[in-house]
C-alpha cells in the first residue's frame, strides 16, 4: 500500500511539473475537442488495440495447450484493464484475467501465468523492433547508445529462453543448494518454466505471430499519436519525429514508478519531441501524450460489460486467491 500511495504521488508530481514547465497545455486539449472525427479516429486505433493483444494472447496460451476462445479471451482482457484502471489494488489485470481462465483449466496454473509473463514480453519485443527500425531517424548524437540499448535488450531477451533450456541442470544444481523446503518450491516453478519455453520453442510461428502482433499494435498506437498532435493543429513536429518521441514515450510509459507511467511517458514524449525541432518552439508537446492516456484509460470503460457479464465468476477469482498461490507453490 505504501509503495502504491508512493507511485502515486510520482505520478501526480510529474503531471504538476509539467504544467508548471508549460509542457502540457490546457488550451491544446480544448483544441482537440474541436477535431472530434481526428480524435474519434485516434481513439478508434487505442480500442483496436485491446482486441489485438485478446488475439496475441489467446494465440500464446494456445501454444502451451490452454485452449479458449477469443470472444473470452478478449471479454477476460477488457476486464483486466477495467480493473488496472478502476479497481487498482492487489488484484491486478492478468491476476484476474488469469484467474478467471485458471477456472476452465485447473491443472494450467503454470502455462496460464507464463502466458501473461511472455504476453508482457512480446509486447516489449515489439516495441523494441520498432525502436530498432528508426534507429536510422535518431539524431546522431544518440544513436550508439541507443542502438547499444536495442540491441543488447533483443539479443537478451532472444538468447535468455534458449540458455535456461540449454543449461537446465546447471540451473537445478544451484537451486538445490537452498534448503530443501525453499528448493523443493523453486524446483517446481523453473520446471514450470522450463515447459513452458520449450512449449514455445516447438510452436516458433505462434511466437512470431505474437511479436508482429505487438509491432501493428504499437504501430497504431503511434499514429494515434500523430493523429492527436494533428487534431491540436501542432505542426512543428514531423511524422519522423512523433515515431521517434512516440518510441520514446512509450519506452518511458513501461518505467513502474508511477501507475501506468503516468506523467514520465509525458515527460519523455515532450523532451524527445523539442530535441526533433527543426525548428526551436515552446510547444507543450506532453500534451498530445496525455490525451492518448486518456483515450487509452476511456478504452477500459468497455471493461464495465464483461465484468458485470462476469461478475460472479470475477468475484469466486478474488475468494480464491489464497488456494491459488498455495497451487503456485
Amino acid at each position: 500500500m505504501i509503495f502504491t500511495i508512493l507511485k502515486i504521488c510520482i505520478g501526480i508530481g510529474c503531471l504538476v511539473a509539467l504544467f508548471h514547465y508549460n509542457f502540457i497545455d490546457f488550451q491544446l486539449l480544448g483544441k482537440a475537442s474541436s477535431s472530434l472525427v481526428t480524435v474519434a479516429i485516434a481513439f478508434s486505433c487505442l480500442l483496436f488495440t485491446v482486441f489485438i493483444g485478446a488475439l496475441r494472447w489467446q494465440i500464446l496460451m494456445g501454444s502451451l495447450q490452454v485452449q479458449i476462445t477469443f470472444i473470452r479471451s478478449l471479454n477476460y482482457t477488457f476486464i483486466g484493464q477495467f480493473f488496472n484502471v478502476f479497481l487498482p489494488g492487489a488484484y491486478g489485470g492478468d491476476f484476474i484475467r488469469g484467474g478467471l481462465v485458471y477456472r476452465q483449466h485447473r491443472d494450467k496454473l503454470g502455462e496460464i501465468m507464463m502466458s501473461s509473463l511472455v504476453d508482457r514480453l512480446t509486447g516489449l519485443v515489439g516495441l523494441l523492433i520498432i525502436a530498432f527500425a528508426v534507429l536510422a531517424l535518431i539524431p546522431n548524437q544518440f544513436q550508439f547508445w541507443i542502438g547499444i540499448i536495442v540491441v543488447s535488450c533483443l539479443a537478451i531477451g532472444f538468447a535468455a529462453p534458449v540458455f535456461v533450456v540449454r543449461f537446465q541442470s546447471l540451473f537445478r544444481a544451484i537451486i538445490r543448494v537452498f534448503p530443501n523446503a525453499v528448493a523443493k518450491i523453486l524446483l517446481r516453478i523453473f520446471d514450470t518454466v522450463v515447459e513452458c519455453f520449450e512449449g514455445y520453442n516447438h510452436r516458433k510461428r505462434d511466437l512470431i505471430v505474437a511479436i508482429s502482433l505487438s509491432v501493428f499494435q504499437y504501430i497504431l498506437v503511434l499514429e494515434a499519436l500523430y493523429l492527436l498532435g494533428g487534431a491540436m493543429e501542432i505542426t512543428s513536429l514531423s511524422w519522423i519525429g512523433y515515431i521517434v518521441s512516440g518510441v520514446a514515450g512509450l519506452f518511458a510509459n513501461a518505467i513502474p514508478l508511477s501507475p501506468g507511467g503516468l506523467g514520465i511517458g509525458e515527460a519523455a514524449f515532450g523532451q524527445v519531441a523539442h530535441l526533433l525541432e527543426p525548428v526551436p518552439t515552446e510547444t507543450a508537446y506532453s500534451s498530445i501524450f496525455l490525451l492518448m492516456r486518456t483515450l487509452t484509460l476511456l478504452t477500459a470503460v468497455f471493461g464495465l460489460i464483461p465484468f458485470l457479464f462476469y461478475r460472479d465468476a470475477i468475484n469466486a477469482t478474488r475468494m480464491q486467491n489464497e488456494p491459488l498461490q498455495k497451487n503456485e507453490g
